[in-house]
């Protein structure tokens, strides 16, 4: 665990990225979680899910308190998709659920993120470990990770 967060820190240094890592001794799994152990409502905290549509990873980045609409995230990957069952997530991320982070994922990854977080400033997302969270600007999940900025949430 220590040292995925660790590959993190250093990818985002290393990128000239801004962010803050928080680490707690609860679960920061959901967003509820998140956002009580940050002090911040939940449409600050984004969520990282991953999906697939049948052969490769479809991620979806949105704000803590919205769903996906898998209807229009299919569209937007252009392929049907559904929610990947935990053991998928951990073979095509290498991360568990729960863990996911918005960024640091394989060059080709399709990456979707919801409108309303590209127009946030700060937010607060999976640090990749149960129990980090980092804080950073939604344009830098952005720019990182090669996102596609569409209506996926319902």
């Amino acid at each position: 665990m220590a040292n995925i967060v660790d590959g993190l820190k250093h990818y985002l240094k290393k990128k000239g990225v801004q962010a803050e890592f928080f680490e707690f001794p609860e679960n920061t799994v959901a967003a509820e979680n998140s956002s009580r152990a940050m002090g911040v409502p939940m449409e600050a905290v984004v969520k990282t899910m991953v999906f697939t549509d049948g052969r490769m990873p479809i991620i979806a980045i949105l704000q803590g308190s919205k769903r996906v609409d898998a209807a229009k995230l299919s569209v937007a990957a252009g392929a049907e998709v559904r929610i990947a069952k935990a053991r998928e997530v951990e073979s095509m991320t290498n991360f568990k659920v729960g863990e996911v982070p918005p960024i640091g994922h394989p060059h080709g990854t399709k990456i979707f993120l919801d409108l309303p977080v590209s127009k946030m400033g700060v937010v607060v997302a999976g640090g990749g470990s149960t129990h980090t969270l980092v804080k950073m600007k939604a344009s830098d999940i952005i720019a990182l990770s090669s996102a596609i900025v569409s209506d996926i949430s319902e």
